[in-house]
């Protein structure tokens, strides 16, 4: 399922269970498919193309990481999502490191990258 937010957001929503956002860089949204794939059979994955890349509009006001990681916490709370857990790669890691900045009910608590339980693999 793709939706689509005011905000304009394009994000494939797939899976049941504890929400993951998973935010790319700069390489794009191929760039986090491996980690979307391997988590969704256990979790409901989000997994936005961020405004501006891949041909996904880019309002002109949203110019800093901020307006990036607002614009995430809004679509959370729009979807009454909480305990999310949020990962990101490279440029997506300093947007959910600014969402924890301007934390709020149901934004992510922790940062840092989380190694399974045998340290085999960092998710």
């Amino acid at each position: 399922m793709t939706t689509e937010t005011t905000a304009p957001l394009v994000i494939d929503d797939t899976g049941t269970g504890r929400a993951v956002l998973v935010l790319h860089g700069g390489g794009g949204p191929a760039t986090v498919k491996p980690i979307a794939d391997h988590l969704t059979p256990g979790h409901r994955v989000l997994t936005p193309t961020l405004p501006g890349w891949n041909g996904a509009p880019r309002p002109e006001p949203m110019t800093t990481i901020g307006d990036y990681a607002q614009t995430y916490l809004d679509h959370l709370e729009q979807l009454e999502l909480s305990d999310v857990v949020v990962i990101g790669s490279s440029l997506g890691g300093w947007i959910a490191a600014e969402m924890t900045v301007r934390d709020r009910a149901g934004a992510p608590k922790d940062t840092g990258p989380v190694a399974d339980g045998d340290r085999k693999s960092v998710v």
